[in-house]
């Protein structure tokens, strides 16, 4: 076993940044001992849902905000972070599409993250939860269609279903057309709650290659918590962090 050569790992690595951090994530990105590090960058800058009729809009001056960044990784993966999908969003998602392809194509983005922390999990209950995933598909499907991606943020998964194990939940969620669900569990508590998550996240709810696993820079992590993370995530078969 311990002789037997490594299996080569292509994983992707990417950050979120806002325009508070645009500036300093650009320096990040630009220092040489980190150098191929980053895969891309999913911004809030300035992109938003419009909540009459659920198209995407660009606020131009928040957007000039992440220019630094925009400008030291454009050879890089760029993805736009939404917020909370509105009604009229999952009512008429070719709105949606319609609008989020145009700003996409205008500004040579790689495609969207979506941020929705709507009752944490997002969505309160497994109806809500399930016309939340219809509408991630058919957004997604239309993404694809023109080329671009599409990631979305989730936590607490199982709350609509009172946190319990949920074979509706796991085919919701390995079904889908997203490009990656994005585990926001992984950021928060112990090592060993951080393993359980990934488990749970990577072997149980979806497969491994759809799921990214999030993580913080936190203080209280030692080396050790570092490197058993680390050893754990190689051998889940995840292949995308999220910084």
């Amino acid at each position: 076993i311990f002789s037997s050569p490594s299996p080569v790992y292509q994983r992707r690595i990417l950050a979120w940044t806002n325009p508070a951090t645009s500036t300093l994530a650009a320096a990040q990105f630009n220092n040489a001992s980190w150098k191929g590090l980053y895969s891309g960058f999913m911004g809030f800058c300035g992109a938003s849902f419009v909540e009459s009729d659920g198209t995407v809009q660009l606020n131009t001056s928040i957007y000039q905000g992440c220019d630094a960044i925009r400008e030291a990784a454009k050879d890089v993966e760029f993805h736009m972070c939404l917020g909370t999908v509105p009604p009229s969003a999952i009512a008429n998602p070719n709105a949606t599409i319609a609008a989020a392809v145009s700003l996409a194509l205008q500004h040579n983005w790689s495609g969207y993250n979506i941020d929705d922390e709507s009752h944490t999990a997002p969505r309160g209950t497994p109806a809500e939860f399930r016309a939340w995933v219809q509408f991630i598909n058919a957004f997604s499907n239309g993404l694809h269609q023109h080329g671009l991606q599409l990631t979305a943020d989730v936590q607490s998964v199982t709350l609509p279903w009172k946190y319990q194990p949920s074979d509706e939940l796991t085919q919701l969620l390995t079904d889908s057309t997203i490009d990656r669900w994005i585990n926001m569990d992984t950021y928060y508590f112990s090592t060993g709650r951080f393993m359980d998550a990934l488990d749970y996240y990577s072997n149980v709810a979806m497969p491994a290659a759809k799921c990214g696993v999030g993580m913080l820079n936190r203080k209280d992590i030692s080396d050790d918590g570092y490197v058993a993370r680390f050893h754990a995530i190689q051998n889940s078969g995840v292949l995308e962090l999220d910084m």
